[in-house]
């Protein structure tokens, strides 16, 4: 991930996620979030992914998992 870091991989990683989110891309996501920068965009992001009903449960309990660590790292 590092090598591609601030090269468009947040981008392609974005639009993974909003189209089907998966327990690895929310892992590369939380690992965005910890680099620093864009935070409260990620955040936000990861919410969204919380709030949707065509996903299985499962990854948006990962999802609020990272969003609980995250808050506790404030």
């Amino acid at each position: 991930m590092e090598r591609f870091y601030r090269h468009g991989y947040e981008e392609l990683l974005m639009k993974s996620i909003e189209r089907r989110p998966t327990i690895h891309t929310l892992f590369m996501m939380n690992r965005l979030i910890n680099g620093g920068g864009d935070r409260e965009f990620y955040m936000a992001l990861l919410k969204k992914v919380t709030e949707r009903t065509d996903i299985e449960k499962e990854i948006r309990d990962v999802a609020q998992e990272y969003i609980d660590f995250q808050n506790e790292e404030e």
